[in-house]
Order: C-alpha cells, then sequence, then structure tokens
C-alpha cells in the first residue's frame, strides 16, 4: 500500500517565518534545535518541513517571545512574508476568485501545509484553511497564516482588501485587538474552521503578474501534466517540481524526494505504485516544456534547451524527432504562433505530432 503523502511547508517559507521571529528577539537557532530541525534543510531550494515541525516551531517562538498575539501585525507579516515569491501563484489568472481557485486546487493536491479551499457563497467566497481546525494547536502559525493569504492577495491585486468576516476555531482571547487590527473585519472565534469572507467585488478585481508570458506558460504546462497524472498525487507533485526548477540536466531521486518532503526510497515506491518512474515523469515534463515553448512562445531556439534540461540544440532536436516526429525548427514552423507580419500566410494550426 502505498503511503500518504506528508503535509509540509517550503523551507523559503519557513526562512521567512524564522525572519519575522528573529525581528521580535527570539534567538532562531535554539528554536530549530528544539523543534528537531535541520538547518541545512532551510538552505535547499525544495527543502520541505513537516506540519509537526512547524506547529512546534511556532510554539516555541511564542514561549520565547512571550507574545501571544505573534505573526499578527500586517506591517510586520507584510515585510517578512515572501511577497514576491508568493506572487508566483498569479500565473494566467485574469481575477482575484480564479487566482485563489486554482491555488486551492494545487495546495490541496499536493498536501501543503497551507492548502486551503473556496466556498462560494455567492457573490463572496470563504477562504478555508484545511490544517488547524484543532484548537489545541498553536493558534499563533494559523492566524498568520490567514493573514499571510490576505497580505498575498493584496499583492496579486495591488490593491486594499477588507474581508468582509474572519472565523477561527480558538477561543476569545481576553484582548483581541490585535486581532481586529491584523484582519480588519468582524471576528467571530470557537468556530468550526479557520476560514476568511472575501467579497465578490474583491473576487472581481484583475491580478498582476510579473512576467505574465512565461508565468502563463509554466501554468498551461502544470494543467497539461496534471490532466496527464490523474490521480497520481506523488506524479504530479514530482512533476510541479520539476518544472518549478526549470529541470536538472539529469533527475536526481534524492534531491527531487527531499523537495517535496519524502524519503528516496518512499518516492519510488509511491511512483512505482502509480505505475510510473522518475526517468518517466522526467521525459513528460521535457515533452510538454519543448511543446509550451515551441508552440506558444517566441523564445529564441538557442534558449529552450536549458529551459527545458537538454544540454544543448542537437539534444533537443534528437528529442522532438522522439516526441513529435519533427525537429525543433520544424516542429515550430508547423506549431508555433504566427509571427509574420500582416497579409503573411499563417502557420498550420494541426495537432502536435506523436501525442
Amino acid at each position: 500500500m502505498v503511503s500518504a503523502v506528508p503535509i509540509t511547508s517550503s523551507a523559503a517559507w519557513v526562512k521567512g517565518v524564522l525572519r519575522l521571529f528573529a525581528s521580535q528577539g527570539v534567538e532562531t537557532s535554539p528554536l530549530l534545535t528544539a523543534a528537531g530541525i535541520d538547518p541545512a534543510l532551510l538552505e535547499r531550494h525544495q527543502g520541505r518541513l513537516d506540519l509537526e515541525q512547524m506547529n512546534r516551531l511556532w510554539q516555541l517562538a511564542v514561549e520565547a517571545s512571550g507574545q501571544e498575539t505573534l505573526g499578527l501585525d500586517r506591517d510586520l507579516a507584510g515585510r517578512f512574508i515572501d511577497l514576491e515569491l508568493a506572487a508566483a501563484w498569479v500565473g494566467a489568472e485574469t481575477n482575484l476568485g480564479s487566482l485563489l481557485e486554482r491555488h486551492a486546487h494545487y495546495s490541496a493536491l499536493t498536501h501543503d501545509a497551507s492548502a486551503f479551499t473556496l466556498e462560494r457563497e455567492h457573490p463572496d467566497a470563504w477562504i478555508t484553511l484545511i490544517h488547524g481546525n484543532d484548537p489545541t494547536l498553536p493558534r499563533q502559525r494559523y492566524e498568520y497564516g490567514l493573514l499571510s493569504i490576505l497580505l498575498v492577495a493584496q499583492r496579486a491585486t495591488r490593491r486594499p482588501l477588507r474581508p468582509l468576516a474572519v472565523d477561527l476555531v480558538f477561543p476569545e482571547p481576553a484582548d483581541a485587538h490585535r486581532h481586529r487590527m491584523a484582519f480588519q473585519c468582524p471576528l467571530r472565534f470557537d468556530r468550526p474552521a479557520n476560514r476568511i469572507l472575501l467579497a465578490g467585488d474583491d473576487l472581481l478585481l484583475p491580478v498582476i503578474a510579473s512576467n505574465p508570458s512565461l508565468q502563463a506558460l509554466e501554468e498551461r504546462v502544470l494543467e497539461a501534466l496534471l490532466a496527464a497524472s490523474g490521480s497520481g498525487r506523488t506524479s504530479f507533485r514530482v512533476s510541479q517540481a520539476m518544472v518549478r526548477r526549470l529541470l536538472n540536466p539529469e533527475p536526481q531521486a534524492a534531491s527531487i524526494a527531499a523537495g517535496i518532503g519524502l524519503s528516496e526510497a518512499m518516492l519510488v515506491r509511491q511512483l512505482r505504485g502509480e505505475r510510473t518512474t522518475l526517468q518517466a515523469l522526467q521525459d513528460r515534463v521535457q515533452r510538454e516544456l519543448a511543446h509550451a515553448y515551441l508552440a506558444g512562445s517566441d523564445c529564441p531556439l538557442a534558449q529552450i534547451p536549458q529551459r527545458v534540461g537538454l544540454p544543448d540544440e542537437a539534444e533537443l532536436d534528437a528529442a522532438c524527432k522522439r516526441w513529435f516526429g519533427a525537429i525543433a525548427a520544424d516542429y515550430r514552423l508547423h506549431h508555433g504562433p504566427d509571427l509574420h507580419p500582416q497579409g503573411a500566410a499563417p502557420r498550420r494550426t494541426d495537432q502536435r505530432a506523436g501525442r
């Protein structure tokens, strides 16, 4: 039987949280030791920490700082949340509602510790955290999580957002001033879930991507990989990690496994249970990326090998002949974007060869 996918947080996110703790006078090295976290893990691009470690880290930080509302300061949180990293959410979406729907889908699939659902209550919608519904857990971690989602949404729209309501599973504190200042809306405590209600008008706000064409291409690739993975959660998580890293020339099982929070042996077992291998997933990812760059972008041919994890144009041509039945230049000629001047003959738009 294949093991369940663990619930994890990215090292990049955790490093921001640690900087927040340090700004409040908390020495972070002892926290990591007490929480059983190897500091070297935080330096790995695809490093992940499990949910229990994160809860323990927050519990220790609250004790060390003496702050029951640690993290509930908008200005402070905004300073230490990596908003540029979070802006990678934006992709090809046109408004905040569709952005949140897509991210909810991906985060739930990959068992991310920040996973949430988007529940429509027309015209409004609840953003509900999937994890953290036990009121005995460190409330600060989940209150900070809700605030982070709100701040990232603000970053994506470049507009101030004020929720209609916030529900928390935790009991009402003796002084809820910090909570009111953080969320700036009516609060309800002792509720069944941690969630934020966003107004329908806010959900229609346009989102602004820092690199729309590249992110749109990446999202098309991820959608194709998601469809190909079916119910294979580990397969999709591995494929997603490969796309996000723009691939290495060779897939290293150990680094990919660490990047999604699995041991190498567990990764191999789970992929075997999904009837695939790391090598097969790499080939699929490279094929989808090659198609996306050749047929959906004007990226120079000389740059495409590096973007899909191949050493040179000769290797790209060989792979394209295997995947599509044509070398890269010919495939773009027949399937690529129409870059001819107005009035010139349009390109063919038939389906991909070998698909």
